[in-house]
């Protein structure tokens, strides 16, 4: 199995992105500025932070201080705004040999942060709390300075040497006292790396970037945000409500007038993510030298390996070996056969992918503990099914659990005969088609083994919450909303969900409707579903099976509209028909 964290180590071929980036830092005359990295959740962000990172680190002799904050980490306890505020200069302190003039000035900075604490605190818990027995004023200087130099600055600290200042004076002059702080250093650079900003609640995303705006215009830093753009557009709206009728996009002007060289990573296509699988699984079966030369003819962009990918013959070639480990082989095949449909409903996602990968090896060798041993490339076909069509899923381990473990349903599609009749609607679903089509055929496999350790209800699977995306968390609590404008805004922006991620949120809207008892339909969350799958047609064909399944009581004559216009829509209409002749016919007036 993988770790889950991020890694300075390019297995995704992201040099392209660090060489850009890179030259924008080492030019001079771009400085101060800073440097968006956007992507989806799980799209490598993290790591390419850590690989430009690592091209910086340890060079404090050299006059470049690198310094990393995860606002995340602090969520919840401290205020963004001074916690990032005082990580940088606190590391300025701590790296750089300062002379008395530069400690005071630090000082100063240092008290101006403390003031700003103490005024968030008084909003959020009255100024009692806030500044408590001794008051926040000079802990974060005092604690510093008394490590430094056996002097009393703790003294000049709490002196009048300084006028009070106000919060405002403080904002205002603290980009002047820090550019006059670096100017007292032999620091030629500082480079900020703000990570997991878009795991953050909108006011520590605003408090963050706030923050960065006062840091900005001193010379030669550099701020590098990873974080999902449109997640970060979200909080600053959240934060300054848009004027109804008004066409100004706040979030992204805010965020351009920030961001001066955003850099977007691009999904990984079907090659792409085949290679990066397959490297995952060199990792397991190959020496790390050999794992060596593999990675590097990938990022190095080899002629061969972009239009083949990496596969059982490349690796022979590129390793020079006559044949190679048989679970690695065995690992490639898997990863070929079911590439190109992760890749599509993942949207080229690393992080899915790697998921994906340690729930299969998860239940693998929880088979293996009890002695029993599942076929990779079985189990990873049956998963591609729990994953992106759960209702299909369902009704397929049911019929195994009926027929000792063969499914019946199965075996009529891959002979084309004897199809039931309320499962047609696969014939025209063209997804299942094509999982129809990957081999091996699994129609006359006892696979009951298979279907047990699917039901772990740890695996990330499993858990449904766990497998959405922060984009798809958002709009599973949207598209429950009982607000009707929440729910259309969300779905008109549900297009953009992967297909993962409308699986899962499919997935978990369906196991609320079997749960809901509400009667009426109009509150209830299957008018929801039905509305989330009229705006995502790809998942009619499971909706139709969930309304085949659910007892005829939970059904609504108010949803006859929908499904007419659905069988109007889509190619499901012999399907649907039958759906509504079930529904509940309306009372005749005498």
């Amino acid at each position: 199995m993988w770790s889950d964290n991020e890694t300075n180590t390019d297995y995704i071929n992201f040099k392209h992105y660090e060489d850009a980036i890179c030259q924008i830092i080492d030019t001079n005359e771009l400085l101060p500025c800073s440097i968006g990295i956007f992507g989806d959740w799980g799209s490598g962000k993290s790591s390419l932070m850590k690989m430009i990172e690592s091209r910086y680190s340890g060079k404090e002799d050299e006059g470049i201080l690198t310094i990393r904050f995860n606002g995340w980490l602090f969520e919840g306890y401290e205020d963004a705004k001074t916690v990032l505020m005082g990580r940088i200069v606190e590391e300025i302190s701590r790296h750089c040999t300062l002379d008395e003039k530069a400690k005071k000035v630090a000082i100063r900075l240092f008290k101006k942060i403390d003031l700003l604490k103490v005024g968030s605190s008084i909003v959020k818990f009255g100024i009692g709390a806030a500044l408590g027995p001794a008051g926040l004023l000079s802990i974060t200087a005092t604690e510093i300075f008394k490590s430094l130099k056996d002097e009393d600055y703790e003294g000049f600290f709490k002196s009048g040497d300084e006028k009070e200042e106000t919060s405002r004076s403080s904002i205002q002059d603290f980009g002047k006292d820090f550019a006059e702080l670096l100017s007292k250093t032999n620091l030629k650079k500082i480079i900020v790396l703000v990570d997991d900003l878009d795991r953050c609640n909108p006011d520590t995303v605003i408090g963050t970037l706030e923050a960065i705006k006062l840091f900005l215009f001193a010379d030669n830093s550099v701020f590098i945000i990873g974080a999902d753009e449109r997640l970060i557009k979200y909080s600053v709206r959240r934060r300054f409500p848009e004027i109804t009728g008004d066409k100004l996009d706040v979030g992204r002007d805010y965020l351009e007038k920030l961001i001066q060289f955003p850099v977007r990573i691009a999904s990984m296509n079907a090659i792409e993510l085949t290679n990066y699988i397959n490297l995952l699984f060199a990792r397991l079966y190959l020496k790390p030298n050999e794992v060596e030369t593999l990675r590097k003819k990938v990022i190095t962009n080899d002629r061969d390996l972009k239009a083949k990918g990496l596969n059982a013959a490349t690796v022979q070639q590129l390793l020079n070996q006559t044949t190679i480990d048989s679970k690695l082989s065995e690992s490639l095949d898997v990863s070929y056969r079911i590439a190109t449909i992760l890749t599509a409903g993942l949207n080229g996602n690393p992080r899915q992918a790697k998921r994906f990968l340690n729930t299969l090896m998860m239940r693998t060798n929880m088979a293996n503990s009890r002695g029993i041993t599942l076929e990779s490339k079985l189990l990873a076909k049956l998963m591609l099914l729990e994953y992106f069509q759960p209702e299909t899923f369902k009704r397929f381990n049911t019929s195994q659990a009926e027929n000792e473990g063969h499914i019946t349903d199965l075996a009529a599609f891959e002979t084309n005969k004897d199809i039931p009749a309320d499962l047609e609607t696969l014939t025209q679903d063209k997804w299942f088609q094509n999982w129809l089509a990957i081999d091996p055929k699994l129609g006359d496999l006892d696979l009951s083994s298979y279907f047990y350790y699917s039901q772990d209800k740890l695996s990330i699977v499993g858990a449904t919450s766990q497998r959405m995306s922060p984009e798809a968390q958002e709009f599973y609590q949207s598209i429950k909303s009982p607000s009707d404008l929440k729910r259309k805004k969300a779905l008109e922006k549900s297009i953009s969900l992967s297909q993962a991620d409308a699986a899962a949120v499919f997935e978990a809207l369906a196991n609320d409707v079997r749960r809901d008892e509400k009667a009426n339909y109009g509150d209830s969350i299957l008018k929801k579903l039905v509305e989330f799958c009229s705006a995502r047609k790809d998942l009619v064909s499971q909706l139709i099976q969930l309304l085949n399944s659910l007892p005829e009581g939970k059904l609504s004559i108010a949803m006859r509209p929908a499904l007419q216009e659905l069988a109007r829509e889509t190619v499901y209409a012999k399907s649907i028909e039958p759906l509504i002749e079930k529904l509940p016919k309306p009372l005749k007036s005498k």
